[in-house]
């Protein structure tokens, strides 16, 4: 019996796939020198004067390679190792959760779910509150929750660059006693650390979250930052605001114990809105969705998909949903969530 020999490629599919492949190497190794260049200029483990030198002993390197190898597969070799070279560096950089933190980032919440999941103990809520000088007094305290008190959900959006898809989000937590719990998804930092989309490119921070009073999370973001605050309320029952509010605290519980890097793409606040919140849809939203990766624009998005409770457009429910004119201190917590909603249009029964 003869075996059935497999059809060769004919020499014109073989020199199309050298080149397909040629042409994917060339065009990913320049954006893997640049990736390593970056990783060395912001590799967190360093010192600032060390970072410089590394990056520009590896610039230094390449250039020599380029100057001095004759053959251009020496050249790509040589290059390709000291890209792995820096890659494995990097992985030496771990998260902790035992650092020298901001004020506002230095504590995590406690979160113990009662036996039967009908409440839940939060250590360690929140309640900044501002100083003359513009800095916040940080309080941390305690609270136990019945899970049954979760009424509704609202989505918070704050731009805060120049260009409106650089911006933040979080959730904040209605309950039945007029009560607001915001949980903020954040990249922790130490105070000799600020905040740039960059830096979180390359493992500068950990994420962490933050759960606070409504007042304290706003608040300071409208009144000290000065950053437009959106309040958009979300369409959802008292059941579904329950478990997504569960989803998120179950999370936190685990990132306490378990730090992981913060990452401007792949691990921010946007995502770890829209994860949770993905497990309550039919339709998952697309995480590579570009308002989902930009996240001024998911507003736009959350329009689109009918999930604000609003019967206006973008435009409209914008303007209704901007708190900064209402966001006044006050110093019950309860009468500041009444007043920055006071502004909202009342739907028709």
């Amino acid at each position: 019996m003869t075996a059935t020999s497999r059809a060769k490629p004919s020499p014109a599919a073989r020199t199309l796939a050298r080149g397909v492949f040629l042409l994917a190497f060339w065009l990913c190794l320049p954006l893997s020198w640049l990736w390593s260049y970056l990783a060395l200029l912001y590799f967190a483990v360093w010192p600032p004067f060390w970072r410089r030198l590394a990056a520009g002993l590896w610039l230094a390197a390449t250039l020599a390679i380029l100057a001095f190898t004759l053959e251009t597969a020496h050249k790509a070799g040589l290059l390709l190792a000291g890209i792995i070279g820096i890659r494995l560096l990097w992985n030496l950089n771990r998260p902790h959760a035992n650092r020298d933190w901001v004020d506002e980032q230095a504590r995590l919440p406690c979160i113990r779910f009662s036996p039967d999941g009908e409440q839940v103990e939060i250590a360690n809520i929140r309640d900044a509150r501002p100083r003359p000088d513009g800095t916040l007094v940080v309080r941390w305290n305690p609270a136990t929750i019945p899970l049954a008190d979760i009424r509704t959900v609202d989505y918070v959006l704050v731009p805060f660059a120049a260009w409106r898809g650089i911006a933040h989000v979080f959730l904040t937590f209605g309950l039945a006693d007029g009560r607001h719990l915001a949980v903020s998804v954040e990249a922790r930092r130490e105070k000799s650390e600020y905040y740039s989309p960059l830096r979180g490119m390359f493992r500068n921070y950990e994420v962490c979250h933050i759960i606070g009073e409504e007042r304290d999370l706003l608040g300071s973001r409208a009144n000290l930052k000065k950053d437009p605050v959106y309040l958009f309320p979300l369409r959802a029952t008292p059941e579904v605001a329950r478990l997504l509010f569960e989803s998120i605290l179950r999370e936190a519980s685990r990132l306490a114990a378990h730090p992981e890097f913060y990452n401007t793409f792949t691990n921010t606040c946007t995502r770890a809105v829209a994860i949770p919140a993905n497990t309550l849809r039919e339709k998952p939203i697309h995480l590579f969705d570009p308002r989902i990766i930009f996240p001024g624009y998911s507003d736009v998005l959350l329009h689109r998909l009918s999930l604000i409770e609003t019967e206006t457009s973008l435009e409209e429910t914008r303007r209704h949903a901007l708190i900064n004119e209402h966001a006044a201190w006050h110093d019950d917590p309860m009468e500041w969530s009444r007043q920055i909603r006071a502004a909202r249009p009342r739907r028709e029964p």
